[in-house]
């Protein structure tokens, strides 16, 4: 047997049609239609002169013999006039092709009733078996073609008996008929079929294999077979058990902390009054439940969820209905889809110690980005007067302290401290409390002025322990604020760090940066801490250690991360750009990327893991055997490619419904190297369904440990299991374009309509000529002679 997949060339071999002979008088006679016309004038007028010469003649005998005679001369030299032949043809039948399909897909292996042994597949065997006599008789009229039908189309040879059915391979892919009846007449070009039948569970898996009416692509391809297209599917009557759970549908992705819902249809046949349980599980972890009780004896209803994300990232939803007792088919009980959970809106706390150009540009940067929800606070104090407030009048409404970093501080992505003493607003108790949110996974951005870092009265305090810098003592800014204008350097970090990155293009990132506005003024800081990263240095400033003094740092603290922009005049890249006419955009993008590292962006992980595809249905392009393909990218704090870096990769196979990081390990690699431009790749066995969740780890900065994943779906509930029943309006809408029709396979007496045989062109044809023969000539002569005897005689002549 061969195996070609649909489209790949197949031949059929030439066939033999029956031959017919008959048999025809013609006429030889080349005369013009004129000539014809005038002798049949002149052998009229002929007999007519005759008959009234004989009305002369006494006796009734003698006047009928006499025309007689006369009209049998004339007319035979009409016939030698008219030379008259025998056609003898000999004419072949076109051959016509009786085609069967046999449905080879593993929903044939699914019972038919309550017997698990009673599979569809069993009944086409048997039917085969019992009504062998149907097909030979066929057979004696029509050339039998047969193919075995599931994804692919593969030719088999004659008609195959029960046990052979039995003993198919099944195709685990899907069902295509449609397909493969576009095949079928594409392997017959423009000989005739005479008829197609389909020994199927009536079920084409594909999108042309449901609804009324039918799909362009069905209706072309049952219309081109020209011929009567009958189905001979299961007993429409056996009982079916079955609950599934079919075309899940989700948007893709989630937003965090948001309600998200997802539909599905709920199909269930046989299961009238039982309870079926329902269970929405994200991660593993059932989020909703529900119980639904068919009322019929087919339930097919839209039925939806609603769940609240609570960890961002890729995960799985999968919706399952418990099993039933007696239930055919399990396959279709799960149906499970990747979901990117993302930030809806970045909640950020930004409390401004008094008003300045920085901050008023900064909080219209965040008021303008649709994706901030922003909660600000301000302190109103003029610098300049001399009369003493009370802390309670320097706020437009009491400072919130105790709800801010007690019960809302977990709420927010993003903490800044924005030129803010936090002295005289009796918030050093809750100090402590931002330093944990931060180590347990929050995000912190201190910005400089003359109430910021050791102006702001910070050192010692907990806020000490998460800053990317070490500042100096001090209460007061004189000595730990310098006011000139300098123009940032890059550090070699800076160029390629996203946190601040212009452009994706370095050249074209260190050219913007090379172009900023000077900054006017600086907070003095004694060092970098040995775990942050330095952007940005001071062209001039050095710190204790005589280094360059950092200006923008970052920080890993924890799970959480760190920033300090050491300047309060970031805002003259876009204020003074604007008015001399230069590209103010860089602000936005330079604040942009750095809220978006400070937030754990996942585009800005040091490890990456990226799997190509969602979803593999095995037996549709990933059989058994084939590998996936996982990339893993590592980067170095300074975002740099970390080559030759060590990363352990684990691959774990969970099962529907399962949690992140419990499964079976399918693939481990320890302390594997990276190449030289930071990525590695692995591959992935699929083999069984399933969630395939791949994690990569590495110890990056300062030996903390880092982690990325990725997953997939594998199904092995593919499209062929999602529906086990067919949809009789299809089947009849198919069978009503071409005479054909749809018969159980239990069937006693199967019929089956064809096509006629058609004629083909004629094998030979041969003429008898009569006139030539001398027999016709002495036929002549004796008539003419008895004509002439007849006369002497009777004394007429």
């Amino acid at each position: 047997m061969a195996d070609p997949a649909i489209g790949e060339p197949l031949t059929l071999p030439s066939l033999i049609g029956t031959v017919e002979v008959t048999e025809s008088w013609v006429s030889m006679a080349t005369w013009s239609q004129t000539s014809r016309v005038m002798i049949l004038i002149v052998c009229a007028l002929v007999v007519g002169l005759s008959v009234y010469n004989a009305l002369q003649v006494q006796g009734v005998g003698r006047r009928a013999t006499l025309v007689g005679l006369r009209v049998l001369l004339v007319g035979s030299l009409l016939g030698v006039f008219f030379q008259p032949a025998l056609l003898v043809e000999r004419r072949a039948h076109e051959p016509s092709s009786l085609v069967v399909l046999i449905d080879t897909s593993s929903s044939m292996t699914l019972a038919q009733g309550t017997d698990p042994s009673e599979t569809r597949q069993r009944a086409v065997a048997e039917f085969l078996d019992r009504h062998r006599d149907v097909f030979d008789d066929l057979a004696t009229r029509h050339a039998t073609r047969v193919f075995a039908v599931g994804a692919d189309v593969e030719p088999l040879d004659g008609l195959p008996d029960g046990e052979a059915i039995l003993a198919m391979p099944h195709d685990d892919g899907a069902t295509r008929i449609v397909a493969a009846l576009e095949r079928v007449k594409e392997l017959h070009g423009s000989e005739p079929i005479a008829a197609t039948i389909v020994l199927s569970d009536g079920i084409d898996t594909t999108d042309s294999g449901i609804g009324v009416p039918l799909s362009h692509d069905a209706r072309g391809a049952i219309e081109a077979l020209g011929a009567p297209l009958h189905w001979v599917i299961p007993d429409p009557s056996a009982e079916i058990r079955d609950a599934g759970v079919r075309d899940l549908g989700t948007s893709g992705f989630a937003f965090l902390l948001n309600a998200t819902s997802i539909e599905a249809r709920l199909e269930a046949r046989g299961l009238k009054g039982v309870q079926l349980q329902l269970e929405l599980l994200l991660e593993g972890h059932v989020v909703g439940e529900r119980t639904m009780v068919p009322s019929s004896d087919h339930l097919d209803e839209l039925v939806r969820f609603d769940f609240v994300p609570r960890r961002l990232g890729e995960q799985v939803i999968a919706l399952r209905v418990r099993p039933v007792e007696g239930e055919q088919n399990l396959l279709n009980n799960v149906a499970q889809r990747p979901i990117h959970v993302i930030r809806d809106r970045v909640r950020v706390l930004q409390i401004v110690g008094q008003p300045s150009w920085d901050e008023r540009f900064f909080r219209t940067h965040l008021k303008e980005d649709p994706n901030v929800e922003l909660i600000s606070f301000f302190i109103l104090v003029n610098p300049l007067s001399l009369r003493p407030l009370d802390p309670a009048d320097t706020a437009l409404i009491p400072f919130p302290a105790r709800e801010l970093f007690e019960e809302e501080l977990g709420g927010f992505d993003l903490v800044i401290f924005q030129n803010f003493n936090y002295g005289p607003f009796q918030t050093r108790q809750y100090l402590p409390r931002i330093a944990s949110y931060v180590r347990e996974g929050g995000a912190f951005l201190m910005l400089g002025g003359p109430l910021s870092f050791a102006s702001g009265g910070y050192y010692g305090t907990p806020i000490t322990d998460i800053l990317p810098v070490s500042i100096p003592a001090g209460f007061t800014s004189r000595g730990l604020v310098d006011l000139s204008s300098f123009e940032p350097n890059l550090t070699t970090a800076g160029q390629a760090h996203p946190a601040i990155r212009l452009d994706e293009d370095p050249a074209v990132h260190q050219r913007l940066w090379s172009a900023l506005k000077p900054l006017r003024g600086v907070n003095r800081v004694t060092r970098a801490h040995p775990e942050s990263v330095v952007l940005a240095t001071h062209p001039e400033l050095r710190d204790e250690s005589d280094a360059p003094m950092p200006v923008i740092a970052l920080r890993e603290v924890g799970q959480g991360r760190s920033m300090a922009v050491t300047t309060d005049s970031t805002w003259r890249w876009h204020f003074v750009a604007g008015n001399e006419g230069g590209d103010t955009h860089a602000y936005t993008r330079f604040w942009s990327s750095a809220i978006r590292w400070l937030i754990r962006d996942p585009a800005m992980s040091l490890i990456q893991v990226q799997v190509e595809g969602d979803i593999h249905e095995l037996g549709e392009g990933n059989r058994p055997g084939l590998e996936a393909t996982a990339q893993v990218q590592i980067k170095r704090a300074d975002y740099q490619p970390a080559a030759d870096h060590p990363v352990d990769v684990v691959v774990r196979r969970r099962e529907p419904g399962g949690g992140v990081g419990v499964g079976q390990v399918i693939v481990a690699l320890d302390q594997v190297r990276t190449n030289t431009d930071g990525t590695l790749e692995v591959k992935i066995p699929v083999q069984q369904p399933g969630i395939i969740e791949v994690t990569a780890t590495s110890r990056i900065v300062g030996g903390r440990q880092e982690s990325s994943s990725d997953l997939f779906v594998v199904t092995g509930a593919t499209s062929e299991v999602e529906r086990i029943a067919p949809d009789p309006e299809w089947l009849a809408a198919t069978t009503a374009l071409t005479g054909g029709g749809v018969q159980a396979l239990t069937a006693d007496d199967p019929t089956f309509a064809t096509n006629p045989p058609r004629k083909r062109a004629t094998l030979s044809r041969d003429h008898h000529e009569v006139w030539t023969s001398p027999w016709a000539l002495a036929w002549i002569a004796l008539l003419a002679g008895l004509e002439w005897w007849s006369r002497r005689r009777w004394g007429l002549l």
